[in-house]
């Protein structure tokens, strides 16, 4: 269970006021930190619909701690690393991928 700083309060993703504190955050333009690990990464809200959902900052996942699921391994620990810019090549006589 992931718990997060926002302004002076810590929060946990399965209180129950939870969706009350991410829209008042999110119209105050304010953004959460992960508490996982110090330094604490810093998180953002989007909303979906009529729902609010903290989220990793783009290319962020290495810095939250492993059993953060907000954690996402490097890409040359994950295999992906291995298949970018090379998973799909493109037949330059056929145009077949």
């Amino acid at each position: 269970m992931r718990r997060f700083r926002l302004a002076d309060q810590v929060i946990e993703e399965t209180a129950p006021n939870l969706q009350d504190l991410l829209a008042d955050a999110y119209r105050r333009k304010l953004r959460p930190l992960c508490l996982c690990q110090e330094p604490c990464p810093a998180m953002y809200i989007a909303q979906v619909g009529d729902q609010y959902i903290v989220k990793r900052m783009p290319l962020s996942g290495g810095g939250h701690d492993p059993s953060c699921s907000s954690y996402e391994p490097p890409d040359e620990l994950s295999g992906l690393g291995l298949l970018i810019g090379g998973a799909i090549q493109v037949d330059s006589e056929t145009g077949m991928a």
